[in-house]
């Protein structure tokens, strides 16, 4: 499954919220981390709290397109 999510880095409490679908009729969730975007430390939270909010380990889950944007594709397995 891919979706696509907004992330929101620097923010003091850690959510995941869905905000609907693209026009492709993806879901589109916003993310908000903690971590700072340096040196990745953004990804790795980002893909830490999807992973929790899917139940779903880490490994199961890649940045397909975004690396260093806010707006990402991500994919679920």
């Amino acid at each position: 499954m891919r979706i696509h999510i907004h992330v929101v880095p620097w923010s003091k409490q850690q959510s995941v919220e869905k905000q609907g679908q693209d026009i492709y009729g993806h879901d589109v969730y916003k993310v908000k981390i903690s971590e700072k975007p340096v040196d990745g430390a953004a990804n790795r939270g980002a893909i830490e709290i999807l992973s929790e909010f899917f139940k779903v380990p880490k490994r199961n889950i890649s940045i397909v397109s975004g690396h260093t944007s806010r707006e990402k594709i991500v994919e679920i397995m």
